[in-house]
């Protein structure tokens, strides 16, 4: 009874952590910090937006991330007018981020189940979350979307590699659970499946070593069967939709191709360590594991394979920060499993993460901007007659401008040209034809980006006159006929 007295109250300490996490550190989302929009977050609940307008994902509004983030923030605009509010997309998250704190302590309990579960457990927690309060940069972006699933997945594997001596059959429900989170993670953002995938290919070649052909093949129908109940209904949508294609494009070839082209980039100093010291903690506490123990169990296989795995592709597409946030269920799960007390190396290397990562958010709270401080640098674009916001144009600029204004875009390739039109010049055509098939009203640009497509240049220049500019902003107006 003790023991579930103080499960209980750990539960609520997770709940407390993950609604004050959101409210200080998902800045887009948070009702503290009303005037911050994000740039990708926007665009996300912008396409939300579209969605529950009767737009179709990837034919009429385009990205390349996956069919179910795009669907989870449709439902965050539920409450929503124009620019959609955010009290759904704020609680999705925070309860997404509870289970996911929730999944790693039952995976640590599964692991040591005649351990009591004590207090001291909050010090690996606040570690892992002071990484992801760095890490997540604004918050509702696709990798946090992401963790849940892997969380889920990770609590699996834990179960059935710390009872595998007792029961070396893997669990046929475990392998669908595990399709489950993998057609989640998949359909959100397709690199973010290695964690699961690498995990799953773990347990696959140890019941290849223990010649359990049989639960193999079992464990990999359930699997399919298991991925089936996502990948099933997105494709029927589609299909229905006519859009199969573009969303397979999109979400898959496109996607590989453009992370193909995000090659390792040279960071040094705190940048560095900001995307690093998680891995390389991981690594330090799971070797000084193994050496003390003098022996490799499956879980710690399942862990170092893991950590491998995440290691490698994060050191080769490593641009932006948030990318690193899918490796944070990761880094919780190694410090519940083997930073416990009193295991004096890994606590201090716990601490020594603790201490650098608490120094490195307090200064993202000074720079937030608060109801108060910031004007709204979206008002003139919302001030457009409505009869003049579609068709529209947001060139090189944050998307949150589509978001806070009503303007629609005259072309599904809405944002990110710069990014996406090098990668498959296609795009590009098509876009210009867009522009001159439906030529938008406003153009709002960038001011002084030098880097705009010589065909749009031409078309500011001859049919366009500037009619304001103001935070970073030029807004362009057809000529009058």
């Amino acid at each position: 009874m003790k023991r579930r007295g103080r499960f209980w109250i750990f539960s609520f300490i997770i709940l407390i952590l993950s609604v004050g996490t959101m409210l200080l550190f998902s800045s887009t989302t948070s009702p503290l910090y009303p005037n911050n929009y994000g740039v990708d977050s926007a665009f996300f609940r912008f396409v939300g937006l579209m969605i529950r307008r009767g737009k179709t994902l990837y034919s009429e509004i385009w990205d390349n991330k996956g069919p179910l983030l795009f669907f989870l923030q449709a439902v965050g605009t539920l409450l929503g007018t124009k620019n959609a509010d955010l009290t759904l997309t704020f609680l999705m998250q925070t309860a997404g981020l509870f289970l996911t704190i929730w999944f790693l302590f039952r995976a640590k309990i599964a692991a040591v189940p005649d351990k009591r579960v004590n207090y001291f457990s909050i010090f690996p927690l606040m570690c892992g979350m002071a990484v992801f309060c760095k890490l997540m940069e604004g918050g509702n972006l696709c990798e946090e979307w992401s963790i849940l699933s892997i969380a889920c997945s990770l609590f699996l594997l834990v179960k059935y590699a710390s009872n595998v001596e007792d029961q070396p059959l893997h669990p046929r429900r475990y392998a669908f659970l595990h399709g489950v989170c993998l057609a989640f993670s998949f359909f959100i953002r397709a690199n973010n499946v290695l964690t699961i995938c690498s995990g799953l290919s773990v347990v696959g070649l140890y019941l290849i070593f223990r010649r359990k052909w049989q639960n193999l093949f079992e464990n990999l129908l359930f699997g399919i069967l298991g991925f089936a109940v996502i990948c099933i209904p997105i494709i029927l949508y589609f299909l229905s939709k006519h859009a199969l294609d573009d969303m397979f494009y999109s979400t898959i070839f496109y996607n590989f191709k453009y992370s193909a082209r995000r090659s390792h980039e040279t960071f040094a100093g705190m940048e560095f360590l900001d995307r690093y010291l998680p891995i390389g903690v991981s690594i330090l506490i799971l070797l000084i594991h193994v050496i003390r123990e003098r022996r490799v169990r499956l879980i710690d296989t399942i862990m170092i394979g893991i950590t491998a795995v995440n290691a490698v592709s994060l050191w080769q597409t490593n641009q932006f920060l948030h990318y690193f946030v899918i490796f944070v269920p990761v880094l919780m799960l190694a410090l519940f499993l083997y930073a416990d007390f009193p295991k004096i190396p890994e606590m201090l290397l716990a601490l020594v993460l603790l201490i650098f990562f608490v120094h490195e958010d307090i200064p993202l709270l000074s720079d937030l901007p608060g109801a108060a401080s910031e004007p709204d640098i979206f008002a003139y674009a919302a001030s457009i007659p409505d009869e003049e916001k579609d068709p529209a144009m947001v060139l090189y600029a944050t998307p949150a401008v589509y978001l806070n204004s009503g303007l629609i875009p005259c072309s599904r390739f809405a944002a990110y040209h710069f990014g996406h039109f090098p990668v498959e010049p296609a795009m590009k055509d098509e876009f210009l034809e867009d522009m001159h098939a439906r030529q938008p009203y406003w153009i709002v640009y960038l001011s002084g980006y030098e880097g705009i497509i010589p065909e749009v240049k031409e078309m500011l220049d001859t049919d366009y006159e500037k009619a304001h500019e103001e935070y970073g902003l030029s807004y362009y107006h057809l000529k009058r006929q």
